[in-house]
Order: structure tokens, then sequence, then C-alpha cells
């Protein structure tokens, strides 16, 4: 169990590290890391992660600051770290549990979209200028993963399958499809499935929308890797509403080429992503509060996973 900073020493740290009267200091949750909203004398709003112990090295903290900075020099609207009195981004804070970092991030306007045909285009547009903005980045520092299928397809089914052994159908159905992903994916030219830097979490739970600008936040998942993968992730948002991808598309090749390779690629990838998602989540059990993983767990994902790849034609 990972301690919560208490708001108020929270307060005053931040007051003593940064140059700004910060007056009031609200905890939104504890989900991945611990996620506050903190506001100044003036009344301006600032987001603050404390990363929880154990989870993300300082490297890769300073990885994911980087890959942001690049974004925003490059003119992408995103939550950008704010720097501290000494101009480093990085805030260490001793707890009872062991030390713990944290950053400031500046306050997305806006709320989360609801995606209708319009907004699924505009997304389109903009996760299509987010990938050409990552292009070129590079940091002298390391994430401990990529998003290769080694760590999406291999390594997700050595966490699923202690879980899911008393379900012995569903393992070897959730095997069989993920082997058949990754050799469909190994098949593929793999020059034209370009790599870069990826989200990881591109979901509608990560971008804020006002008056049809998006804001993207929450990169801690960023690591290099397949650019499919990202797309994978949307694609998976709207698995079963093909009007909306169809859309999503428009807007993206608007701005950004999408080769035939990287179309059939998309997803294959939605279908690992998944895969990774539930190892995701086992691995870190703990910090969602996840009470079990239950058979109305398996129930839930075995039947979206089943009807997505029958509508693929994959089993």
């Amino acid at each position: 169990m990972s301690e919560v900073i208490c708001t108020d020493v929270l307060l005053s740290i931040l007051n003593n590290e940064y140059d700004y009267t910060f007056t009031q200091c609200t905890l939104l949750g504890h989900n991945f890391h611990d996620n506050y909203i903190v506001q100044t004398d003036e009344r301006i709003n600032y987001f603050i992660r404390v990363y929880k112990s154990g989870v993300r090295k300082r490297s890769e903290i300073l990885f994911e600051l980087d890959f942001i900075n690049h974004l925003r020099k490059k003119g992408l609207s995103v939550s950008f770290p704010i720097p501290r009195k000494d101009a480093s981004y990085v805030t260490e804070i001793n707890s009872e549990l062991g030390k713990k970092d944290a950053v400031m991030f500046s306050f997305a306007s806006g709320g989360f979209p609801d995606p209708t045909q319009e907004v699924s285009y505009l997304y389109g547009r903009f996760i299509a200028s987010f990938q050409n903005a990552a292009e070129g980045f590079e940091s002298k520092y390391a994430r401990s993963f990529e998003f290769n299928l080694l760590h999406t397809v291999d390594l997700s089914l050595e966490i699923i399958r202690p879980f899911l052994t008393y379900r012995d159908s569903d393992l070897k159905y959730l095997e069989k499809l993920a082997l058949m992903m990754k050799d469909k994916i190994t098949k593929l030219p793999v020059d034209d499935l370009r790599k870069g830097t990826c989200h990881g979490d591109l979901h509608f739970m990560n971008v804020y929308i006002d008056k049809n600008k998006f804001t993207l936040f929450d990169l801690d998942c960023c690591a290099n890797g397949f650019l499919a993968f990202d797309l994978g992730t949307i694609r998976w948002e709207c698995a079963f509403e093909d009007d909306l991808w169809a859309l999503f598309l428009k807007g993206y090749t608007e701005i950004r080429e999408l080769n035939d390779v990287e179309r059939q690629a998309i997803p294959l990838f939605s279908t690992v992503r998944n895969i990774w998602a539930i190892g995701h989540n086992l691995t870190y059990r703990d910090i969602f509060k996840v009470k079990e993983f239950d058979d109305e767990y398996w129930d839930n994902n075995m039947k979206l996973i089943k009807k997505w790849a029958n509508n693929n034609g994959y089993l």
C-alpha cells in the first residue's frame, strides 16, 4: 500500500520549491499515481502528480518530461511540466514508505471529449499532429520497456497465465489469439511499420477538449515502439463503432499519411493493446485496488475480446 501525501504537507513543500504562492491543495484521487490540484493566490490551477514508490525510476520520469517538452516545442497542446525555483522539474518527497517524486504540470482546460462524429474527426487530426510532433524526439534518459511484441504479447501472457489457469478454455483462447497477432504482425513488412515514441495510453480519458481544441496529458506510459500501437488503442475505443473510426481516419489522413501496412496493423495492435492492458492491470492490481479478478472480470473481458476477434475474422 502506498502512503498518500497529506495535502497540507504537499502545500508546504510546493510553497518552498516554486516561485508561486499556493493557497489550496485538493487530492483528486490515487489511481496509478496520486493526483492533486493546487491553486495559487492568483487563482491559477496546476496539476500535481506524486509518483508511487517503485513504479517509475527517476530516469523514466525525466524521459517522460523530455518528451512532453519536445511536443510542446513542436507546438502541440499538451499539459507540460512547470520548473521549480532551481529550474529542475522533480521534487523529492520523504514519506514513511520511502522517497517519492512529484512533478507539477500546467492545468488543461476543458473536459473529457464525448466521442461524437465531429469529435472523432477532430481527434484524428489532433493525433496525427501529435505523431508528427513526436518525430525526432531523443532523450539521454530511457524507459525500462518498449511497445514491442516482447513487452506487449510475451510478457503480458506470462503475467496473465497464473490468474487464468482455472479457466483453461479462456486461457488457451487468449494464448492462441495473442500468438496469432504476433505472427501476423511479424509477417508484415517491417520497414513500413513506423516506430517512434508512443503515448502508450491514448484513450479519451487522457485528453481534454475545449472549444474543439484538444490538450493531451498523462504521458506516464510513454515509451518507444510501434506507432500503430497508439492507433490500435484508439481503434479499441471505438471497436464496435466503425463510423466513428472512419471519421477518425479521415481527420488523421488529412494531416499525416497512413500506409497500407499500418492500416493492416492497427486492428492487430488493437487486440494486442487489450491483452497488454489486462497484463498491466494484473501487474499493478494493488495500485488499481482491484479487489478480485473474478469470473465477472474475465467474463466481461473475454466477451469483448471474442466479439472483436470474431468481427475481424481472427478466431
